[in-house]
């Protein structure tokens, strides 16, 4: 296997990296970054961001983003791209690596088939689940296959009949840092989240409403926060700040001080920022925006909510607070389910999969 890595090149293809903001984004340079320290080529192909890696970066005058609707932002870039990415004319072997949804996966095929790829991995990171037919035409081309939440790898192996690896983002080691000091919990929730539609963060405002006597903190941004900040005004809440974004050393150490974690999506797959806050030792509410019952067991380190209705989440934030030695006893289960997930192991794994793949098509 250290033979094929050493062999292996990937082309990372994606429209935006860091630091543009998003947990999409950062599983992509971590998972990059972990592949290169196994001596793999990665090449990142791009639109928007900033790297000083090996990158491919298709019309860097023009931000795609301004394209309203994703389907044709991605086929607009996969078209260039396939005009621009150029094969080095060596004997390794090329893999294309596609992060997104069905059309990223659909119009991979252009460049897939212009450039000669030996392989296509897709790392799926929005399953379309009314429309099983699209999901099969656009995943068809596709081996190996990642999603980053289990409901989402059992639908695609029962939709495609064939193996989809689970592969949730991991923590920066920044907060598996354990000799950094533990602030003064000033905050009693934190919340670290775009600031989207899908990620309900209306809900945590309302939960500060019910709960005066907590200090609630928002760590984002993204184009609800105006309506957030009226939200926040008009209900008169004194208890609860939006921050605004912030790097990773802000971000751990915003949660060093802090007592419980809050997410409320609708839509997630493995939420890179609750895997943040556990590898720091906090307990997590989270809504039921995936299937996390191999992640969190309810009273053992934090709970899964069954709706996302505003008294039952914050009951759950209430359950976590009751009693300090149980907050801290969920906090140290935390750490050490989040050890378990590093970007080294990772990297591995994506790798032998991707060796696998071009073993089988060579074979």
């Amino acid at each position: 296997m250290t033979g094929c890595r050493k062999n292996l090149r990937v082309f990372r293809s994606y429209l935006r990296l860091p630091p543009e903001p998003g947990g999409m984004e950062q599983h992509i340079a971590s998972l990059s970054a972990a592949q290169r320290s196994l001596g793999v080529d990665v090449v990142n192909v791009y639109n928007t961001g900033n790297t000083t890696d090996p990158s491919v970066r298709v019309l860097p005058r023009v931000n795609l983003q301004t394209i309203a609707r994703s389907a044709v932002r991605n086929a607009v870039f996969y078209l260039c791209a396939s005009a621009t990415v150029r094969l080095e004319s060596d004997n390794k072997k090329n893999v294309l690596h596609v992060h997104g949804a069905w059309s990223d996966f659909l119009m991979s095929k252009v460049l897939a088939r212009r450039l000669g790829i030996d392989t296509v991995a897709a790392s799926v990171h929005g399953v379309l689940r009314d429309s099983p037919w699209l999901c099969r035409l656009a995943l068809s081309h596709c081996n190996p296959i990642f999603a980053t939440g289990i409901a989402d790898k059992e639908y695609l192996e029962n939709t495609l009949q064939m193996p989809v690896q689970h592969l949730p983002s991991a923590p920066a080691e920044i907060f598996f840092d354990s000799e950094a000091c533990i602030a003064d919990r000033s905050i009693d929730v934190i919340c670290v989240s775009n600031l989207v539609p899908k990620k309900r963060v209306d809900l945590v405002i309302a939960c500060a409403v019910r709960r005066p006597n907590l200090k609630f903190v928002i760590y984002g941004d993204g184009s609800q926060r105006s309506d957030l900040e009226n939200q926040a005004s008009r209900s008169g809440c004194r208890n609860i700040e939006l921050r605004g974004r912030a790097n990773r050393e802000q971000v751990a150490a915003a949660l060093r001080s802090a007592r419980v974690f809050l997410l409320t999506s609708t839509e997630e797959g493995t939420p890179t920022a609750a895997l943040e806050a556990m590898a720091v030792g906090l307990p997590v509410v989270i809504t039921p925006s995936n299937k996390y019952a191999w992640l969190i067991e309810d009273h053992v380190n934090g709970y899964v909510t069954s709706s996302w209705e505003v008294d039952e989440i914050t009951a759950r934030i209430d359950d976590c607070l009751a009693h300090e030695e149980t907050r801290l006893l969920m906090g140290n289960k935390n750490r050490q389910v989040a050890r378990a997930h590093r970007w080294s192991s990772k990297g591995r794994l994506v790798t032998d999969l991707m060796c696998d793949a071009l073993d089988g098509r060579s074979s």
